[in-house]
């Protein structure tokens, strides 16, 4: 099932697996924790596959967590220019029942970035010389960008 949605296979592929495996089939992750619905918002997958994963897997899918602790929203939110129907895919994650905690995590860690970011951008002196500017890395700030986009944007 991840390899087909890492592969692009179309709705009625996954739909089979579907039927076969259920929600069983769904809920299981990879070695980094990544379920169906993770693979399926990077890897640009139809409205109609994302609208089938999520209609089985529920909230407990959409609320699940990777390793680097991001949930399926995440991950598409770093691929978001290449998805079409993009505000369509979003509206179903965020639908499922008691999904409003992807909300609030986020403005949390928005909140943290900034201050993370304002205290990396101070600068530091590095074995008494003159002051070193200590960036963020490139993650963190693509991260920042999409985080602190105006959620009218995303809805």
């Amino acid at each position: 099932m991840h390899r087909a949605c890492w592969k692009g296979a179309h709705a009625d592929i996954i739909e089979s697996f579907l039927d076969i495996g259920g929600k069983e089939l769904v809920m299981m992750t990879t070695s980094r924790k990544n379920t169906a619905l993770h693979i399926a918002c990077c890897r640009w997958a139809s409205l109609n596959v994302v609208k089938m994963l999520i209609d089985l897997g529920g909230k407990k899918l959409v609320m699940a967590k990777n390793k680097e602790d991001d949930t399926a929203l995440h991950d598409f939110c770093c691929q978001i220019k290449r998805h079409t129907k993009a505000a369509n895919k979003i509206k179903l994650m965020l639908q499922v029942a008691g999904t409003e905690r992807l909300l609030t995590d986020k403005n949390d860690e928005k909140h943290r970035i900034k201050s993370r970011l304002s205290s990396n951008l101070k600068p530091s002196r590095m074995n008494n010389q003159s002051p070193a500017m200590t960036l963020p890395t490139s993650y963190q700030m693509i991260r920042t960008a999409i985080l602190l986009q105006p959620s009218s944007m995303i809805i």
